[in-house]
């Protein structure tokens, strides 16, 4: 008995777990799959075990909330200037002088200092492509994921902050 206890604690919660629902299925003769363990695959645990709510108080979420909305506005502002805009020929004009400008500028940036991390590659490449289409590429994919993220905070909003019976902060 003392070694079952001393083996159980040397497990992990999600093997803990796995181990509870293989007993509740060992009567169909079946178990919980697992992911193997490995440094690129974590285990997962058999049902989610996350807390719900990310946020400890209302005015914890709110923050987030406005901080989120801010930055789509501000990379939609900053995507607004530099993409292609039609109906303005001047603006059209502008951009394709200015692109090669801001390109070269890139390149003379991150030229000047050695790649020693991820982050200098990344911004080394960014630089050789096209620094002006690489930082507008990723302002459209950090805006993307900030949407996203709206779209999650909207259903906490309706699922934790808005109901009628909660307590006030």
């Amino acid at each position: 008995m003392q070694g079952d206890d001393d083996r159980k604690l040397e497990l992990s919660t999600t093997d803990q777990l796995h181990e509870a629902v293989d007993r509740m299925l060992e009567p169909f003769g079946i178990t919980s799959p697992k992911s193997p363990n490995s440094p690129l695959s974590a285990s997962a645990s058999p049902f989610e075990i996350g807390r719900p709510n990310q946020h400890d108080s209302k005015a914890e979420f709110q923050r987030e909330m406005k901080t989120v909305e801010n930055s789509i506005d501000r990379a939609s502002g900053i995507i607004d200037i530099f993409v292609d805009q039609e109906e303005d020929a001047e603006h059209a004009e502008m951009l394709e002088r200015l692109r090669p400008v801001i390109d070269q500028k890139f390149r003379d940036n991150v030229f000047r200092t050695s790649t020693t991390s991820a982050s200098d590659l990344v911004r080394k490449n960014a630089a050789e492509i096209s620094g002006f289409y690489s930082t507008v590429l990723i302002l459209l994919d950090f805006r993307t994921a900030m949407v996203e993220r709206k779209f999650e905070l909207e259903d906490q909003k309706s699922k934790f902050w808005k109901l009628p019976h909660r307590a006030p902060d």
